[in-house]
């Protein structure tokens, strides 16, 4: 059984790549299915869900981690945030009803952003 220390280990380089590479790849396809389709509805969702998986991948493959900071900055968190509340209000705004879940995920983003900004402050 996992205990909570080894949950927070830094991973291999190469495992690193590995699910960088593969939320790349995630983030094409739903960008290729949103451009194929051409619905409101799939541009939405693939938007919400691919902007952050992507972005997540990128900074796998090429960025650097610290330990116990996650992926994103606080800023870069406001920013996905801002950017899947513009798209799910504009989703809503045109008749789209299960747009909510992206209002929620941004709002869980500023959340976030602003945790790790009280958490940055406070070293």
């Amino acid at each position: 059984m996992l205990s909570p220390n080894n949950l927070t280990e830094e991973v291999s380089p190469t495992s690193r790549k590995v699910v960088g590479l593969t939320c790349v790849l995630i983030a094409i396809a739903l960008a290729f299915s949103a451009w194929l389709t051409g619905e409101l509805v799939v541009v939405i969702l693939s938007s919400v869900a691919g902007v952050p998986i992507g972005i997540a991948g990128l900074s796998l493959l090429f960025g650097k981690t610290k330990n116990g900071t996650g992926v994103f900055s606080p800023s870069t968190t406001y920013v996905i945030g801002a950017l899947i509340a513009i798209v799910s209000v504009a989703g809503a705004y045109n008749g789209q009803p299960k747009t909510g879940f992206g209002i929620l995920m941004a709002l869980g983003c500023f959340a976030l952003a602003r945790k790790r900004t009280n958490k940055s402050k406070s070293w």
